[in-house]
């Protein structure tokens, strides 16, 4: 059995994209995944299943057109992939010192230095990232609400699917792995 966390992007925020995390959570449930946990609202779920990863998500892109209508795009970890997120925070603890404030965007491919560096050039506010791979850490000193270091931003600059997710909910995200795992 495989364990995986997918993370839906840009679904139930600002009224856009609804995808009813309990309609989703049974329609899995009926289509082969077990022990099928959403959190909150916004698209993050853990679902054990004897698929593999391209299958996992072609079957629930299937059924969110069915069910809802629409086409989400999705980021997909193994449970050792979500660890590593968090255990390889590049933040010096002194420089990120709000959680609340911290996120990981989750991109659809690792980023070329060429790109990197473009994006460096642009990517002068006052916000503290880290490229890590196929992750970029961010840090909002004053807050993401108004910044302009946006997951569109991003996907933009960088020509990738990306999905963001605050520390918290990563965290918690990890946390829920305890229960299918004992």
């Amino acid at each position: 059995m495989n364990q995986f966390v997918i993370f839906l992007r840009g679904v139930n925020v600002g009224g856009n994209a609804t995808v009813k995390m309990d309609v989703l959570k049974k329609s899995l449930a009926e289509n082969g995944c077990r022990q099928v946990i959403t959190y909150i609202n916004s698209g993050n779920i853990w679902v054990t299943t004897e698929n593999d990863q391209k299958t996992t998500i072609k079957i629930i892109k299937e059924i969110i057109q069915l069910k809802f209508g629409i086409t989400v795009e999705m980021i997909l970890k193994t449970k050792e992939e979500l660890s590593e997120i968090i255990t390889h925070d590049p933040f010096d603890p002194k420089e990120t010192t709000d959680p609340s404030r911290k996120i990981v965007m989750m991109l659809s491919k690792t980023i070329d230095s060429v790109k990197m560096d473009a994006f460096k050039k642009e990517a002068k506010w006052n916000e503290i990232y880290r490229f890590a791979g196929n992750l970029l850490y961010v840090y909002y000193p004053d807050g993401a609400g108004r910044s302009k270091f946006t997951n569109n931003f991003v996907e933009n600059k960088l020509q990738v699917v990306s999905t963001a997710r605050n520390w918290n909910t990563l965290q918690k995200m990890i946390d829920l792995f305890a229960p299918a795992t004992n």
